[in-house]
């Protein structure tokens, strides 16, 4: 399964740093009124899954009054076996285009399998994307 790089990386690690079971919703925007503001939400409760941490991350705008994914990627945050963090992306919604892909399967608590040919393009698109917030949100 494909992990994001390390660029991606570093920027997931700023943008999750103070998330938690406590707080688990933060709002990044610091280019009102230039880009789209950055919504990192815990979605962990969401997966039952009992390892690792669950992180969405959007863009939405509003539509009709309804909310919109532009897009939504959730993440699958864990360690590796060195204990560094790494994240996987695991599920992309676009609501624009109607596209919503889940590209890592979970079962009973535990991940189960994932499509390979999805969950890299997934991954490779997360560092493309990550680095625009970084640039757009001067983290």
């Amino acid at each position: 399964m494909r992990k994001i790089n390390a660029k991606a990386t570093k920027v997931l690690n700023t943008l999750t740093k103070d998330i938690n079971s406590e707080n688990t919703y933060k709002k990044v925007n610091n280019a009102e009124g230039c880009f789209m503001a950055v919504v990192v939400e815990d979605v962990t409760l969401q997966y039952g899954v009992n390892e690792g941490q669950f992180i969405s991350i959007a863009h939405y705008f509003e539509q009709n009054g309804d909310l919109m994914a532009d897009p939504e990627m959730v993440f699958w945050k864990t360690t590796d076996y060195n204990d560094k963090t790494v994240y996987y992306p695991v599920y992309y919604k676009m609501d624009g285009f109607g596209t919503e892909e889940i590209s890592v399967l979970f079962e009973k608590g535990k991940m189960s399998g994932y499509y390979k040919r999805m969950q890299k393009d997934h991954a490779v698109f997360a560092g493309t994307w990550m680095e625009n917030i970084k640039y757009q949100q001067n983290i």
